[in-house]
């Protein structure tokens, strides 16, 4: 997990661009749907890794909302 939350963190404190859309949708669940969608595309997560909504909360300092909205979304695009 700290692996996990090691590179959420990274990807988050590089930031996420901003954009209308952003701001309608909630700006915390867009900004882990893309650092968690970079990290896959990437391949610096794994394959397989287990993706714990309250690790990436806690990790991402928000709450587990955005997290499980951001994780519906990685499913809906097939990548999780």
């Amino acid at each position: 997990m700290s692996t996990v939350r090691t590179k959420i963190g990274r990807r988050l404190a590089e930031g996420a661009s901003e954009t209308r859309a952003h701001r309608r949708l909630g700006v915390a669940s867009v900004q882990v749907y893309e650092a968690l969608r970079q990290q896959i595309l990437d391949g610096s997560l794994d394959p397989g890794t287990p993706l714990s909504h309250r690790a990436i909360a806690e990790a991402m300092n928000t709450s587990n909302g955005p997290v499980i909205s951001a994780l519906r979304r990685l499913a809906h695009d097939g990548l999780i």
